[in-house]
């Protein structure tokens, strides 16, 4: 064995999990991490970690230890004796013996710890009451509410037989959140301080204040506890700013259910703050309780209460953390603005709209998506301080176990449809079809790699409201671009928003900007536009925001991020070779010809920008440029473009381009003259309506 167990304990919400990565990421760099060990009463940590670093979005209900939630329900919370159940479930975690253990719900049974693990060194995570308790109310009940039976109903009884006390507790488990909370913060803390002084050696206390204004002291600690060697100190600091979960919170406790947490507070200040700040080790502004940081009362409860069955509070928090993080040299500006963004919209959870006007359908396109990914979506819709009436998977043919989850989803939320189609006929038709059977009057769409911020259904309903015409504007949010897991850039809306009607159609097709996804509007609005591309398999959507320019009254937006889009190289459609793209890109535009008045400069800037994706073939350019001469000069364009297509397929049979090519460019100037004819094999599509 390399080195003891270290054990990490805490009441929830007092940084246990900001002193996990700190530890985690201090022992990886010394290749002596051990089995890593996160929550073990109720999570599966196999199912959490991917290798050894936690995966984010893990935190769903699969990843449950049906055995973690049953030893605890069946142990008592301050342990006094041995309890072979208890002591087979520990001495199970980390069979080598050493591991690195985290865990929130421990606090009264680290005897059993110290007895099966003698050497082992327990690092007791301590925060004050204000700001525990508070930030506990926006994402979890202390007394695992949402996890599993509420330790509420034994707290009571526990406290009187391990300490002798009466605790004032209220008659029902759902009044007064805070004194539950504050009670169990209390004992837990006292069973925590109990044990450091029975163990002084291999116990050290660890106030969160010192971690986060003196860090490098609280480091040196630990390194001196542990018996590790140091690690420098921008190397941990810039590991555990960019991940984890942040414990800052906006103020919720009112100031009634502050006073009755003053005691506790006190307790706390004079047996471990008072010391340090005798030290010069914190301020004195670490002793209020982070009040000066608190901002105006919100209302409304945990927001786990309002979260899909298969995610958590946890889940949700590290899904937005994760998202937070940039590698870019405005890295900490733009984290700062991002954090300040998640809290305002974090508390939008907690007041969710019920604005009778805002009857919204969401789409969301699905072919054989990863289940995690389907679900990750549907959280997203779910969780909306703006709640969608209604959600519809619009099931492009998945596979029958992707189908089957979809289904069985649409069934555990009243205002989730599952819509399947029999074939698989495209994107567009997908979505589309979709939409016409929307029953709501208003209409969003998602794709399942997207990530919803909570408020954007909200703040963009917000900005409709000051069109002139709500009901004929589009709304849309800024969109943070990642690439393969990382956030590259951000697409700001307001320079498509702030342009003239007529400006806009040759914005987008010239594509001078940023194109905007996922946009809000009235079903009539979409409708007028024609819909999604239904013949094609590539730039459906951007045809159809093309279509939209020429019917929408205005393009508002909200100024402020809305949807995270991930973009992975080598996967997808969108990263296609070139001559997919190329084919379906001048189709579309081929289609659309008509869409602008004054199309041919936007047809030949179109055209051209569909040439550049092929700069080693230039007889493929001139031919490009050629074609669109043809179409000019022509008063009808359809039946140039059938000339064109002609010439196309004269030409590529001339020059025999290897491979695929020759059957993609054939197959181009097919549909191309098939469109002139009429004979554009229009489907016959049926709706499949599941549920």
């Amino acid at each position: 064995m390399s080195r003891p167990p270290i054990i990490i304990a805490g009441v929830g919400r007092s940084g246990t999990t900001a002193a996990f990565e700190l530890i985690h990421g201090w022992l990886k760099n010394l290749e002596q991490l051990g089995t890593p060990v996160y929550e073990p009463y109720i999570w599966d940590s196999k199912a959490l970690f991917r290798g050894d670093d936690l995966n984010p979005d893990g935190f769903t209900t699969q990843a449950f230890s049906a055995r973690g939630v049953l030893t605890h329900l069946e142990t008592p919370l301050f342990l006094t004796k041995p309890d072979a159940a208890h002591d087979q479930f520990v001495e199970n975690l980390v069979p080598e013996g050493d591991g690195l253990i985290k865990m929130i719900r421990g606090c009264g049974r680290l005897e059993a710890y110290s007895r099966l693990y003698p050497d082992a060194k327990i690092i007791g995570v301590v925060r004050n009451p204000f700001d525990s308790v508070n930030s506990a109310h926006l994402h979890f009940s202390l007394l695992g509410d949402e996890f599993h039976r509420s330790d509420k109903l034994r707290l009571a009884e526990e406290i009187e037989r391990r300490f002798g006390d009466k605790a004032d507790l209220p008659a029902s488990p759902d009044e007064k959140e805070h004194v539950w909370a504050g009670y169990w913060w209390l004992y837990m803390n006292r069973a925590l301080t109990e044990h450091y002084a029975a163990h002084p050696k291999n116990v050290m206390l660890l106030p969160y204040e010192l971690l986060l204004e003196n860090e490098a002291v609280a480091r040196d600690r630990l390194a001196g506890f542990l018996g590790l060697a140091p690690l420098a100190a921008p190397e941990v600091t810039q590991g555990r700013k960019r991940t984890g979960v942040t414990t800052k919170a906006n103020r919720v406790l009112s100031e009634a259910e502050i006073g009755f947490l003053t005691d506790f507070q006190n307790w706390y200040e004079e047996f471990l703050l008072d010391p340090l700040e005798t030290e010069g080790l914190i301020s004195d502004r670490y002793k209020l309780g982070g009040l000066q940081d608190f901002y105006e009362k919100s209302t409304g409860h945990s927001l786990l209460r309002k979260y899909p069955t298969w995610r958590t509070s946890v889940g949700w928090r590290f899904a937005f953390d994760g998202r937070t993080g940039h590698k870019k040299q405005d890295a900490e500006t733009r984290a700062s603005e991002a954090q300040a963004q998640l809290e305002n919209a974090l508390k939008s959870l907690a007041r969710p709209s019920r604005n009778d006007d805002a009857q919204i359908s969401c789409i969301v396109s699905i072919h054989n998506e990863p289940l995690e990914t389907i679900e990750r979506a549907l959280g997203c819709l779910l969780t909306q301080s703006l709640r969608p009436t209604e959600i519809i998977l619009a099931d492009d043919a998945s596979d029958e176990a992707v189908s089957t989850h979809c289904r069985r989803l649409a069934e555990s939320h009243f205002n989730v449809r599952h819509l399947r189609q029999p074939n698989n006929v495209g994107p567009g038709a997908n979505r589309h079809l979709a939409t016409l059977q929307a029953r709501q009057n208003w209409v969003a769409h998602m794709d399942t790699d997207d990530f919803w911020w909570p408020d954007k259904l909200e703040a963009e309903w917000a900005a409709l409201q000051g069109a002139d015409d709500p009901l004929s504007a589009v709304a849309m949010s800024d969109v943070e671009v990642y690439e393969d897991g990382d956030y590259d850039h951000s697409w700001v809306m307001e320079e498509l928003a702030a342009l003239p009607g007529y400006r806009q159609v040759g914005y987008l097709f010239r594509r001078d900007g940023p194109v905007p996804r996922d946009m809000l509007m009235t079903k009539a609005l979409y409708r007028a536009a024609g819909g999604f591309e239904t013949y094609g398999r590539m730039y459906e959507d951007w045809v159809f925001k093309l279509r939209l320019t020429r019917v929408a009254s205005a393009w508002v937006a909200t100024g402020r991020s809305g949807v995270s889009y991930y973009r992975e190289r080598d996967l997808g459609l969108s990263s296609g070779d070139a001559m997919k793209h190329l084919y379906w890109r001048w189709f579309a535009l081929c289609r659309n010809a008509a869409i602008e008045p004054d199309y041919e400069p936007l047809l030949r800037d179109g055209f051209w920008m569909a040439a550049e994706l092929l700069p080693a073939h230039e007889w493929l350019r001139k031919l490009l440029h050629i074609a669109l001469a043809r179409a000019v000069k022509s008063g009808d364009p359809q039946p140039a473009l059938r000339r064109a297509a002609q010439g196309f397929l004269d030409r590529a049979r001339l020059d025999r381009p290897e491979g695929h090519y020759a059957g993609e460019l054939e197959r181009f100037a097919q549909d191309l003259m098939g469109m002139e004819r009429g004979q554009n094999r229009t489907r016959k599509l049926k709706l499949v309506r599941t549920r």
